[in-house]
């Protein structure tokens, strides 16, 4: 008998799903660096915010161009702009 999928693994694979489908409807490869507070890191996402004070967005770190050196601060990252269109930032 298959073992049923945790819920991890079900919202991991409904998150891959729905990236694949974000990434099919983006117009080229155009890019936005904005200025976002690290809230926390993994080793497969950032969670970053506009403002301390809103709730923060995870952003894949296959989709920034560069990985911020520490988390708390606010650093400067470039992202694909329909990733930071998708998940409110612009």
């Amino acid at each position: 008998m298959a073992r049923p999928a945790s819920s991890a693994a079900i919202m991991d694979a409904a998150e891959r799903r729905r990236e694949r489908r974000l990434a099919e409807q983006r117009d080229g490869d155009e890019k936005v660096t904005l200025e976002l507070r690290v809230l926390a890191r993994t080793n497969r996402a950032c969670l970053v915010s506009l403002d301390s004070d809103v709730d923060g967005v995870w952003i894949p770190n296959s989709q920034l161009e560069d990985m911020p050196e520490s988390v708390g601060g606010v650093h400067s990252l470039t992202l694909p702009v329909w990733l930071a269109t998708d998940r409110g930032l612009v």
